[in-house]
C-alpha cells in the first residue's frame, strides 16, 4: 500500500457510429469495446505517442529528461555508479529521453471498458500537472482523429453505394434491352397464345428485369440514407465519443494513507521494543557460559571446564 502510485483518470461516453444502418451494427461489439481497441491500437504507434507529447506541451520536459519522473528505484539505478551506464540518461541525450517517454506512455496509458458505452482512460504515473495535460491531450487528439475517421468512413460508404447504384442501373438497362429485343423478335399474336417455350423465355426475362429493378431501387434508398446520415453527422459534429469526466489526478485515499502510516509506526515501534529487550537482556544477563565470564564476575581463572553432553548421547 505504501508503494501505490497516484494516477490520472478520465471517462468518456461512446455510441455506435450514426453512419452505420441497423443491419450493419447487428454483429458489432459494444461501442466502448470498439473505441478502446481503436485507442489502444493507436497507442501502439510511435507517431501517435509523439503527437500526444507535442499536444500536451511536454517536448522540452521530455527532451531534458524531466518527464516522465522516475520511480524511487529507477532514480537509484540511474544514479548508482554501477548501474548508471544501463539505466541513466543525460539531459543532453535527447533521443534516449524521448525513447524513455514513449516507452512510459505505452506501458502506463490505456483505455479500459467500464460498460457497453463507458470508457475509463488511465495514466499510471505520479499524478502531476504534466500527467493531467497528457491525458487531456490524448482525449483531444483521439477525438479529432475519430471525427476525421467518421468523415472518411462517410465518404467510403457513400462511394460504395454510388458504385452499387451505377452497377445495378447498368444491369437493369441491360435487362430492359434484352426484354425489348425479345418482344421485337417475337411480337405477341392477337389470335393465338405464345408457344410454351417462348412464353417461358419471356417470363424469365421479365423476372430478371423485375429483380434488377428491385435491386436498383434498394441501392438508391441506401445511398440516400447514407448521404442523410453523413450530413446529419457533419451538421451536429457528432463523433460518437464524448468526454464525461475531464482528466484529474487520483491518489491513494485517506484511509489507505492512514493505514500505511499506522503500519509504518507499528513496524518502527516493534523494532524499537525488540532492540530494547535485546539490550536489557544482554546487560542484566549474568549466566556463566565461557571461562572469560568467570574471570569477569569473580576475578579468578576457571580451574577446569566440563564438556557439554547431549541428552541421550554418549
Amino acid at each position: 500500500m505504501m508503494g501505490r502510485q497516484s494516477s490520472v483518470e478520465a471517462t468518456a461516453w461512446t455510441e455506435t457510429s450514426s453512419l452505420l444502418d441497423s443491419t450493419a451494427t447487428t454483429n458489432l461489439a459494444p461501442p466502448a469495446q470498439v473505441q478502446a481497441d481503436a485507442f489502444n491500437q493507436w497507442l501502439n504507434t510511435e507517431a501517435f505517442r509523439s503527437s500526444l507529447i507535442t499536444a500536451a506541451g511536454l517536448d522540452d520536459q521530455v527532451n531534458s529528461g524531466q518527464w516522465p519522473k522516475r520511480s524511487t528505484l529507477g532514480s537509484l539505478l540511474a544514479n548508482f555508479p554501477l548501474t548508471k551506464p544501463l539505466f541513466g540518461t543525460s539531459s543532453s541525450d535527447v533521443a534516449a529521453n524521448h525513447a524513455r517517454a514513449l516507452a512510459a506512455l505505452k506501458s502506463n496509458l490505456s483505455a479500459q471498458v467500464r460498460g457497453d458505452n463507458l470508457l475509463l482512460f488511465t495514466y499510471k504515473g505520479g499524478g502531476s500537472d504534466a500527467d493531467v495535460a497528457l491525458v487531456k491531450a490524448a482525449l483531444d487528439t483521439y477525438q479529432k482523429q475519430n471525427l476525421g475517421q467518421d468523415s472518411t468512413q462517410a465518404a467510403a460508404i457513400i462511394d460504395f453505394y454510388t458504385k452499387q447504384v451505377a452497377a445495378d442501373q447498368q444491369s437493369l438497362a441491360q435487362s430492359d434491352t434484352d426484354l425489348q429485343a425479345f418482344e421485337t423478335l417475337h411480337p405477341a399474336s392477337l389470335t393465338s397464345p405464345r408457344p410454351p417455350s417462348e412464353a417461358q423465355q419471356l417470363a424469365q426475362l421479365q423476372s430478371t428485369y423485375n429483380i434488377g429493378l428491385s435491386q436498383y431501387e434498394l441501392a438508391l434508398g441506401r445511398l440516400s440514407d447514407a448521404q442523410a446520415r453523413a450530413q446529419a453527422s457533419v451538421s451536429s459534429s457528432n463523433t460518437d465519443f464524448q468526454v464525461v469526466d475531464q482528466p484529474s489526478a487520483k491518489g491513494p485515499t485517506l484511509q489507505l494513507k492512514m493505514t500505511a502510516m499506522l503500519m509504518f509506526a507499528g513496524i518502527v515501534f516493534g523494532f524499537g521494543v525488540a532492540g530494547l529487550l535485546v539490550v536489557l537482556r544482554t546487560w542484566f544477563d549474568d549466566t556463566v557460559r565461557e571461562p572469560e565470564d568467570v574471570r569477569k564476575l569473580f576475578g579468578r581463572d576457571a580451574l577446569a571446564t566440563m564438556p557439554s553432553f547431549k541428552k541421550g548421547g554418549d
